[in-house]
Parts: C-alpha cells; structure tokens; sequence
C-alpha cells in the first residue's frame, strides 16, 4: 500500500478537537485559507469555524462570513439540522 499522509493523520486522531483541527488545516489548503476554528474543545453555539471573506464593491463593501460544522456521527445530516439551529440561536 502506497504512503498516504492524509490517512495516517486520520488515524492518529483520538479525540473530536484533533477532528476540527484536521478539517481546518484541509480547508486551509484550498479557498479557505485564514479560516479561524471556534471552541475547539468548548461549547461553540453550534459553529466549528468561520472564514471570513471581504470584497470591495463600487458601491459598498461587502463582508461575507461562511459557517464551518463539523461532524464524525453517523447520522450526520440531522447534527447539522442541529448544529444549524444552535447557530440561529446564538446569531
């Protein structure tokens, strides 16, 4: 089997912070570069991360915020339904 970097960082993980981490760094690597994680390890209101993107128009500035969540559950689609509501919640 070929060296695969990826996969012996996945298998090292042994805790949900160390997940969050490896996502960032991942998404780092392409558009997301400056993404910022949130409450690694805390309570983060529903938000794994936030890239925060500023453009300039002529006629105003826009600033666009993207949401990060992050999941290992294997129901993974109602966690977001979860996390995305917790997100409303604390705006």
């Amino acid at each position: 089997m070929a060296f695969n970097a990826t996969i012996q960082a996945l298998e090292k993980i042994t805790d949900f912070s160390n997940f969050e981490r490896l996502c960032c760094d991942l998404l780092s690597c392409f558009k997301y570069e400056g993404i910022v994680p949130r409450g690694i390890g805390k309570k983060d209101g529903g938000i794994d991360a936030v890239f925060a993107e500023h453009s300039e128009d002529t006629v105003t500035s826009v600033f666009k915020k993207n949401v990060f969540h992050f999941s290992t559950r294997k129901d993974y689609e109602t966690k977001i339904y979860e996390d995305l509501e917790k997100t409303r919640k604390h705006q």
